[in-house]
């Protein structure tokens, strides 16, 4: 097993995780439930963290999540009004939250 990301937040390793897995990285979780047992003295070997099988697959598992972590913070788009419905929504939605019509600067398709 070659660990490749550990971190004191779970929810960030299991989103971590579930990018791996949707690009087809089989991976294992270990330390999954050490977030309970933690002391107010941080232990980071203690952490939850993921790991693969192969030297291949963490080489592109660390690419992938370099890749995720650019985009991730990226400057997000202004906030829109709904052409349709007139509701506003933040702008990271590529839709409408309210009547689900795409923006119109940017299709739920379009790829920046």
């Amino acid at each position: 097993m070659i660990e490749i990301y550990r971190d004191h937040d779970f929810s960030k390793v299991g989103l971590y995780q579930g990018i791996l897995e949707d690009a087809g990285i089989e991976t294992l979780l270990r330390n999954r439930n050490s977030v309970t047992m933690t002391t107010s003295v941080p232990i980071p070997s203690m952490y939850p963290n993921i790991c693969v099988h192969t030297p291949e697959d963490a080489s592109r598992a660390r690419e992938l999540l370099a890749v995720y972590a650019e985009s991730a913070s990226s400057v997000v788009a202004a906030d829109w009004e709904c052409a349709l419905c007139g509701e506003g929504n933040e702008g990271n939605f590529t839709e409408c939250w309210s009547c689900l019509a795409d923006c119109p600067e940017r299709g739920v398709n379009d790829e920046d």
